[in-house]
């Protein structure tokens, strides 16, 4: 299963990215503290994307990006900013301590006019559904209601 959300880089839309990633989760037929988890892991990777990302740039969009298959949860952040600085300030490297203390692997890619970070969880099998969201849908097509 897979989903995406294109946002512009605004404070406003942190909330909504957040709100996005724990409806995903949840129509993914993820539960538990992992929705939690991805709400945190958006929540502060947005939030580096609104503060560091753009400066003043006009064309502000970042893009983020879920997949489940199997019991992996991948979610995928991506701007087209300044790109990523290592050395950039302390409140960058918190929020990416606690990306790093919630998800299984964490890569980050700058490419010079943008980041991506790509956050990897693995689920346990009490954590997901057993139907899956994409078989329950056709299980709604093929039983009326």
């Amino acid at each position: 299963m897979k989903a995406k959300l294109v946002l512009e880089a605004k404070s406003k839309n942190v909330s909504l990215a957040r709100d996005w990633a724990y409806e995903t989760c949840r129509n993914f037929g993820i539960h538990g503290r992992r929705m939690i988890d991805v709400k945190t892991i958006t929540s502060e990777i947005v939030t580096n994307v609104v503060r560091h990302a753009y400066h003043n740039r006009k064309k502000k969009n970042f893009v983020l990006k879920a997949k489940l298959a199997s019991r992996k949860l991948t979610l995928t952040i991506r701007d087209y900013g300044a790109g990523f600085d290592a050395h950039h300030g302390r409140s960058l490297h918190v929020g990416l301590m606690i990306v790093n203390s919630l998800a299984d692997k964490v890569k980050i890619r700058s490419f010079g006019f943008g980041t991506q970070v790509k956050v990897v969880i693995f689920l346990r099998e009490t954590e997901v559904d057993k139907v899956s969201s994409a078989t329950a849908e056709l299980l709604r097509q093929v039983i009326p209601h």
